[in-house]
């Protein structure tokens, strides 16, 4: 799940304020309840009832918190967001508090609806701002990546110690991939300099916006630099229309690009004054480029020559307005099509590139084996093929061979498996595919010089975070090394050795794990009651160690726990992990956690996390580890929610781990919804101790 909204409070245990977000994800709100009665309570009850309603409205939320707050309605504020195509619906009780961010913030007035504008954020706050929101803007918001950094803006602007406020969009703020796209089109490493990380986001936005182009994908333009040129293009764009070698420019202004010299640059017009600009000019540029490496690059796959040799300048920056001068010195707007290359905006450049393309596409739809995926989709659906959805040139099978090929690691001829070595550390590159996944691969290494094996993990980069170069994604992702950096050591948490990047993949060191995964461990070892009881206590108390650390693992589930042959215990994988100090996850990983497992809290994206999340998928755990046919009584929170409303939920839950049901287990409070509620550290130490 995306993460539109982001929710960020004071550390205050017990507090009237609060922002939540619902399940969809495309509802959150502001509650501001201090002047009710039991305050705290009122909002627990208030959000699990939200939480409850598959498809809630803001209207709706703002009808149920009227009825919940009864006689106290006029003290309780509240303002509700729902997320819309480009834009926000906004349903408050009493008066609502949002500044808008971009140069700077502004208070936004009272008001039933938020257009979303590419380059603005947006903070709700429960109770206001102080004065010190004006010394803030988009770029304060979008360098505060991590949670230490998000509590310290929010106090800064809250103007008390007491606080809660909603961040969104959110997503944007770590990344140029766009949330409100169907998937993401970056393959392999791209561009380090943020101007043209937001030029490539420019492009793909726009190209998202044509069906024709379904199934695109953009490569990192390295890929593509060859031995009879020392140029590099910006990006290979890959589509159903055919090949394209990108050279985006970021200029702003007036500017006038001669078509047909090689010699004369670029300039810009500044009142009286024409400026050249520095640099080769592009057209001329990525001509020699197509010359020296195209005709005899190899894609991967054999392909049509039309779509193999083609060139887009893109002017990325909105504020340009470029003029280019034909062979008789006359002004011609843009798109143009010069032969080899075509220059354009990103908002001209699929219809430019349409126009150009389209006599080579087959003149029978659904007779060749070149239909668009999205078009045969239509096609199928409605009967006939649409006007505006054409044969593809290039296959969606032909676009996956390609980037493949283009995204290999290694040069043509040095083979895939080779012994490779990174300081002490030697492996080969074959992945373990049962540990393994689409986040990241595992490979079996070795400590050079001794007979002790490791786990190397390898994560692509695609470099599409904010920010120049690729510290700030490698920073999310090198999360494992952070977390054993801060944990005492211990037998039962796997540690990161060592993490380094090479082009195009950050890489990561870990003990190596022999034990069985949980599930594996319960079919063939069959343990007693007391031996599964003993592995419940001693997982707790590893939790406890990273309770006190502030580490929440938020993956928990039997694969991510190893028992070895005398029933001792590791906890493996943090690279979900939870830490202060560095930025939330990306998009791609949220996609590997279990609903099976996890908290209420850690499947919606932008509710804050604590260790009492890992409480949660503990009680899941013992669930299964103390079931007598290895099962769950739900398989869900959504279901769950749905069970806990039938008298006798608890109860069938304790019968279910093979406790009395009227003896005290805790089990309602391991698994209750409201984070404050379960036992966390020693607390829960102390539940599991009293377990028979």
């Amino acid at each position: 799940m995306e993460m539109f909204f982001k929710v960020v409070t004071s550390d205050k245990k017990v507090s009237g304020k609060a922002a939540w977000i619902h399940p969809g994800g495309v509802l959150a709100a502001v509650i501001d309840a201090t002047r009710l009665e039991n305050s705290a309570d009122f909002i627990s009850e208030l959000t699990c009832q939200w939480d409850g309603h598959d498809q809630l409205s803001a209207v709706a939320a703002v009808a149920i918190a009227e009825t919940s707050a009864s006689q106290g309605t006029e003290k309780l504020r509240l303002t509700v967001f729902q997320r819309e195509p480009g834009h926000i619906v906004v349903q408050s009780l009493g008066a609502s508090n949002v500044i808008r961010l971009d140069r700077s913030a502004t208070l936004v007035p009272q008001t039933s609806r938020l257009n979303l504008n590419a380059s603005e954020y947006f903070l709700a706050s429960a109770t206001g701002f102080g004065a010190e929101f004006k010394g803030i803007g988009a770029q304060t918001l979008e360098n505060s990546r991590s949670e230490d950094d998000l509590a310290a803006l929010g106090k800064r602007v809250s103007g008390c110690d007491d606080w809660a406020m909603l961040a969104f969009p959110f997503e944007s703020t770590l990344s140029y991939v766009n949330s409100n796209w169907t998937y993401n089109p970056f393959a392999g490493s791209q561009e380090e300099r943020d101007h043209e990380k937001r030029g490539l986001s420019r492009v793909a936005d726009c190209l998202f916006r044509d069906p024709t182009f379904d199934g695109f994908k953009i490569v990192g333009g390295q890929y593509f630099q060859g031995v009879h040129s020392s140029n590099m293009a910006d990006g290979i764009l890959v589509s159903p229309w055919g090949l394209f070698v990108l050279e985006l420019k970021d200029h702003w202004g007036q500017i006038t690009l001669p078509e047909n010299s090689q010699n004369t640059k670029m300039s810009r017009v500044r009142g009286n004054r024409v400026e050249p600009l520095d640099g080769k000019n592009p057209i001329a540029q990525l001509m020699g480029l197509l010359r020296s490496n195209f005709q005899r690059f190899d894609w991967g796959t054999p392909l049509q020559k039309a779509a193999r040799a083609y060139g887009v300048v893109v002017f990325t920056n909105p504020n340009v307005n470029v003029h280019s001068i034909d062979y008789e010195s006359k002004t011609r707007p843009l798109p143009r099509d010069l032969g080899d290359v075509i220059v354009c905006t990103p908002e001209s450049m699929a219809a430019a590139i349409k126009a150009k393309m389209q006599r080579f596409v087959p003149q029978q739809p659904n007779s060749g084996p070149h239909q668009s995926t999205l078009g045969s989709k239509l096609a199928n659906v409605t009967g006939r093929p649409l006007p505006n959805v054409l044969p593809s040139i290039i296959s969606q099978k032909e676009i996956e061979k390609i980037v493949m090929h283009l995204t290999r690691s290694l040069p043509v001829g040095v083979s895939t498996t080779a012994l490779r070595q990174h300081g002490r550390f030697t492996y080969r590159p074959i992945a373990l595919e049962s540990e393994s996944n689409s986040f990241y691969k595992v490979y079996l290494g070795n400590v050079q010089g001794k007979d002790r094996m490791v786990w190397i993990k390898e994560y692509p980069l695609t470099s599409m975070d904010r920010g120049d170069g690729l510290e700030s994604e490698i920073d999310r992702l090198r999360r494992e090394l952070t977390a054993s950096q801060d944990l005492p050591v211990s037998q039962h948490i796997q540690r990161a050795l060592d993490a380094w990047d090479e082009p195009g993949s950050l890489f990561v060191a870990l003990d190596h794990i022999a034990g069985e995964k949980l599930d594996d461990w319960l079919r063939n070892t069959n343990p007693s009651r007391e031996q599964r009881l003993r592995l419940l206590l001693d997982i707790a108390k590893t939790l406890s160690i990273l309770a006190k650390e502030e580490v929440v693992h938020r993956a928990l589930t039997p694969s991510n726990l190893r028992v070895d042959e005398k029933g001792e215990h590791i906890i493996i994988n943090f690279e979900l992990c939870k830490l202060q100090s560095s930025a939330t996850i990306a998009q791609n990983a949220r996609a590997l956690l279990d609903t099976h497992y996890q908290s209420p809290e850690v499947l919606v994206a932008g509710r804050q996390v604590s260790p009492s999340a890992d409480v949660y998928s503990f009680g899941k755990l013992a669930c299964f580890v103390l079931s007598a046919d290895a099962s769950l009584p739900y398989a869900s929170p959504a279901e769950q929610q749905k069970k806990m409303a039938k008298a006798g939920f608890w109860a069938s839950v304790s019968t279910h781990c093979g406790f009395d049901p009227d003896e005290e287990n805790s089990m309602s409070s391991i698994l209750a919804f409201d984070p404050s509620r379960r036992p966390v550290g020693s607390k829960l130490v102390e539940v599991v101790e009293k377990w028979r």
